[in-house]
């Protein structure tokens, strides 16, 4: 990932995943002046994105060396202070990307999905508050298909879909729902029903 803002960019370290060990490192270089190292276990990769004119990175830990259960972090990065913030850690099983998802046709996500080869992928609601992003909170568990090693999110039929790719198994589109009332939801313009309060990704027919 590189040229992030006219100011930063982001070298991903190459074959980490598969390596013995697991452990390394991403560099984040600010004018080319001062450099950051970050911990990183196997990354697979690193997602970016601007919310809030904050830049944030996602990085997807496929392993430690060891277990594939380990957490991938959420970073904050604030080029004006030259500052790298831990926002959250999730628990992910062999992680291979996040993927983040807007909604109405915005520039900033309001989901982040995390694509996971060993357990059910995750997609989670971005919670903001007027300093960023407060938290990550699960919306929704993708059962099927499993090892899934690649997520694509993009605007069709007037909503917002999420094309599921896996290892071993048939390839699967979702849709979110938008909220119609407290128990039906609207997708891609047929009404559904869905859990009560919950925008809910279910497979597209």
């Amino acid at each position: 990932v590189t040229n992030i803002t006219r100011d930063a960019s982001v070298l991903g370290v190459a074959g980490v995943v598969g390596r013995a060990g697991g452990n390394a490192s991403f560099c984040v270089a600010v004018n080319r002046y001062e450099a950051l190292d970050i911990k990183v276990l196997g990354a697979a990769s690193i997602a970016h994105f601007v919310l809030g004119g904050a830049i944030y990175l996602a990085v997807a830990n496929f392993w430690d060396g060891e277990d594939a259960r380990v957490l991938s972090p959420l970073l904050r990065y604030t080029p004006q202070t030259r500052a790298v913030a831990l926002v959250a850690e999730v628990p992910t099983r062999g992680a291979r990307q996040w993927e983040p998802i807007a909604l109405d046709g915005g520039a900033e996500p309001e989901f982040l999905a995390v694509a996971n080869v060993f357990g059910e992928s995750v997609v989670y609601h971005v919670r903001r508050n007027q300093s960023g992003i407060q938290a990550l909170a699960p919306s929704a568990a993708i059962t099927r298909p499993a090892a899934v090693t690649a997520l694509k999110s993009f605007a069709m039929d007037g909503g917002v879909s999420l094309a599921v790719a896996s290892f071993s198994s048939p390839s699967q589109l979702y849709q979110l729902g938008a909220p119609l009332n407290g128990t039906h939801s609207v997708f891609a313009g047929a009404v559904a029903q869905h859990d009560p309060a919950l925008l809910r990704w279910e497979p597209a027919v």
